[in-house]
């Protein structure tokens, strides 16, 4: 949501990083949910990237020996920060920059449709410098999908899954996808309603139904305190009633607007009553092709992670309608862009 990155990568990480595991059973009921959102059948890890750069680095012992001023013993570190201590010379499980895709999918289980992307997002992370970067990717954007003709992005989930969504991304923007992690809709919401709501000022009056497809938006004007099924209904509202209808830009800058409020409240969660109920979720509704020791590794990495210093973009394209289907066709300096901004934060 940004919807997302909070709640898949920030979102995970502030997430699960803001408890004090202060018991035993808590410290295992966190490890076991790092395993269940760890899908068996991940396609690659992100350890593996680039395995033959040689790129520095550096383990939490030998930060700490450097630093002559600091008194702190690395336990009394990890306590102070309220994670689990563990002390390891091992080289991280991540060493070097990667590119995740971060979706949110409508899925429909009673139908036992695998459902199409709602939100796709390209997260470039850099541990080392504790770097996150986010680059919203329009769903309609007019792509080619391997093995098919050109269609929307979001429709290569429907024909072939993650692997033939991110092997058409990794075409399409000449880049190398490191994983994934995905949130379904039911999962957003439970985890916003876990947070007793989130704070947003609604631009405008947001009102759409459609018993078609079993939407019924209706949001009023203002700030005010969004429920989860409202929070998901302001970040997907495109169409409304009255014909003013929202472009797909408008919506990716409100998930934008959301992914920061969810991470901020997500930051400052301190119910240690709910702790086990937000696991639960987490392990059910987040999916991820990260092992458990990946996540965990991003968790401790990013835990005091400042919100302001994410950046964001949008890969912009012009509306058309080909065979009757509205698309966004991406010029070629767009693509431009983009691959350049890839290519500066992964080399």
């Amino acid at each position: 949501m940004k919807r997302f990155i909070v709640i898949l990568l920030i979102g995970i990480v502030s997430l699960l990083g803001f408890s004090t595991f202060y018991t035993y059973s808590a410290y295992e009921k966190y490890k076991s949910t790092l395993d269940e959102m760890s899908v068996s059948d991940s396609r690659k890890s992100a350890q593996n990237r680039h395995s033959s750069k040689d790129k520095p680095t550096r383990s939490f012992a030998k930060d700490k020996s450097k630093n002559k001023k600091r008194k702190m013993t690395d336990k009394k570190e990890a306590i102070y920060k309220g994670l689990p201590f563990t002390r390891s010379h091992k080289e991280p499980p991540i060493n070097t920059p990667i590119a995740l895709l971060l979706y949110g999918i409508d899925k429909r289980e009673e139908t036992y449709d695998r459902g199409r992307p709602d939100t796709l997002i390209l997260a470039l992370v850099d541990p080392h410098q504790k770097k996150l970067n986010l680059i919203s990717l329009p769903r309609d954007a007019y792509v080619k999908i391997p093995g098919h003709r050109k269609q929307r992005l979001n429709h290569a989930f429907s024909k072939g899954g993650i692997e033939l969504t991110m092997e058409t991304i990794e075409n399409w923007l000449d880049v190398e996808l490191d994983g994934y992690a995905s949130i379904d809709f039911r999962g957003f919401e439970k985890l916003v309603d876990l947070m007793e709501g989130i704070e947003i000022e609604v631009e405008r009056p947001m009102y759409y139904d459609s018993s078609e497809e079993e939407t019924h938006i209706h949001l009023d004007q203002g700030y005010q305190t969004l429920s989860g099924k409202q929070a998901l209904d302001y970040i997907r509202f495109r169409q409304s009633n009255d014909g003013k209808n929202d472009t797909d830009y408008q919506r990716m800058e409100r998930q934008q607007k959301v992914l920061k409020q969810v991470g901020k409240k997500m930051i400052h969660f301190r119910s240690v009553t709910k702790i086990y109920d937000v696991l639960d979720v987490v392990g059910e509704h987040v999916k991820t092709s990260l092992s458990s020791d990946e996540l965990d590794y991003l968790i401790r990495t990013f835990y005091t992670f400042d919100l302001d210093d994410l950046e964001t973009t949008t890969l912009q394209g012009q509306g058309d309608i080909r065979n009757g289907m509205w698309i966004e066709l991406i010029s070629d300096e767009e693509l431009s862009r983009i691959r350049t901004i890839l290519s500066d934060f992964l080399l």
